[in-house]
């Protein structure tokens, strides 16, 4: 005989200890400002969770083809011998322009920003991270080297 008296193999009759869910999230949700910094803005939840996945992978793919000088001009930019013996690095994957020291140089040979880019792009805009009329053609992935 069963000693337990519920038929339901789940031991918890109760999966949902809040019987008043809150109803899903606004899509456009007002973000978390900072007022001891001005202009800075919390987005949660700003990209969709099924493009989170496909921005992981792509970004690894990148840096495996960039260590392998497979991406287009100075599309990867490993980083400096100098900085990596002193565990001071990241390795660098930019499209649309690049960037060195904080300068942008739009003629020197990246790839231009790849579909899923464009794709993170309008779920941005859609999202009111910015404005759908801001040209958004440059990106930057950073990553601890030899991560």
């Amino acid at each position: 005989p069963n000693p337990n008296p519920n038929p339901n193999p789940n031991p918890n009759p109760n999966p949902n200890p809040n019987p008043n869910p809150s109803p899903s999230p606004s899509p456009n949700p007002e973000p978390e400002t900072f007022p001891a910094v001005p202009g800075l803005s919390l987005y949660h939840d700003a990209i969709p969770p099924e493009l989170l996945p496909r921005l992981e992978e792509a970004v690894d793919r990148w840096l495996v083809a960039g260590r392998k000088g497979h991406l287009p001009g100075r599309t990867y930019a490993a980083p400096p011998a100098i900085f990596s013996n002193r565990n001071q690095s990241r390795e660098m994957i930019q499209f649309g322009a690049f960037t060195h020291s904080n300068r942008l140089d739009v003629n020197a040979g990246v790839a231009p920003l790849p579909p899923v880019l464009r794709e993170l792009r309008a779920a941005l805009a859609a999202r009111g991270v910015f404005r759908e009329d801001v040209s958004l053609d440059l990106s930057l992935a950073g990553a601890e080297a030899g991560a």
